[in-house]
């Protein structure tokens, strides 16, 4: 009771006393006026998916048709991608990542393949990195790769064309306007939507400032389920901001490769595995993972229409 009174009396004098608790995850005590956090999947594996956004996605099924085309075009591609680590060439791509699953690498480099971007800029560097430098230099395209990211995971300089080393919602913002239809957008940031965090800035300020025919990929995006109950108290939301553009009946946006719901429909995950399945003495490319989300992948792909009518 003395706590909580001290710290009502010093919110009221507009100083945060208690920043953090000692509980796990160190909710912040600034969140007095709301029960409890206890993050729970609403829409948990094994039970319906959201309705409505499921019906949503089901309209677009001739776009994922066509990204399967390109799937299936490019499977020879996919197949000389190695398997497993070079711990001694660190930039080129593998299979074995739990942390960036087959489906969601196979879609950039289709999308790569595909579309032949001259800009391809990613928020949030890594991985994504390495399968995109290999597909351009595998099919000698004309991207040019911007990755923006402040601590990039692995070392991805050297196979950048132009790096911006700071927190997205630090940069100059300008550096979107430079694309152009075709160009791709793939962000992989903190999946947090907090005050001026980089989930916040994107979909908020660089969205909207997107050209007609610009593609985005936004990864760890599962819908139409909700997040893994295994990710709870990481607290990601992104999805949320999505799913509400895409239920208000006119987003600024075409639905292009939801992955995860193209991985629960049964013919169209059939087309992925048959593209999956081993070429000569390889293995099979991973359709499903042993982490904590057992997904074959979730990243969802749009390309921005506009402003709706």
């Amino acid at each position: 009771m003395l706590k909580q009174a001290v710290r009502s009396a010093g919110r009221r004098a507009g100083v945060d006393i208690f920043k953090a608790s000692t509980e796990p995850f160190r909710w912040s005590h600034t969140v007095h006026d709301y029960h409890p956090v206890a993050p729970s999947s609403r829409w948990e594996r094994g039970s319906a998916p959201h309705g409505h956004l499921r019906s949503v996605l089901a309209r677009d099924t001739a776009a994922y048709d066509a990204f399967l085309d390109a799937l299936e075009q490019h499977a020879d591609l996919l197949h000389t991608v190695p398997h497993e680590a070079n711990v001694a060439d660190p930039v080129t791509p593998h299979w074995n990542n739990t942390w960036f699953t087959a489906l969601v690498a196979a879609a950039l480099m289709t999308m790569l393949a595909w579309k032949r971007p001259a800009r391809y800029l990613e928020i949030g560097s890594g991985s994504s990195t390495c399968f995109a430098r290999y597909t351009i230099n595998a099919l000698q395209l004309p991207t040019r790769i911007t990755s923006i990211d402040p601590m990039p995971r692995r070392e991805v300089d050297a196979i950048c064309d132009w790096t911006v080393r700071s927190p997205l919602e630090a940069c100059d913002l300008r550096i979107f306007d430079e694309l152009k239809a075709g160009d791709i957008v793939f962000f992989d940031g903190s999946h947090r939507s907090f005050a001026n965090s980089d989930v916040t800035v994107f979909f908020l300020e660089v969205m909207p400032r997107l050209a007609n025919g610009v593609i985005v990929q936004i990864h760890d995006i599962f819908i139409p389920d909700d997040y893994p109950a295994a990710w709870n108290f990481r607290l990601y939301n992104e999805q949320y901001l999505l799913a509400a553009m895409l239920m208000c009946g006119a987003p600024p946006f075409r639905v292009t490769a939801p992955v995860m719901y193209i991985c629960q429909d049964s013919s169209m995950s059939a087309r992925v595995k048959s593209v999956f399945a081993a070429r000569g003495t390889g293995p099979d490319i991973p359709f499903l993972y042993p982490n904590d989300s057992g997904t074959p992948g979730a990243s969802f792909w749009f390309e921005m229409t506009g402003k709706p009518a």
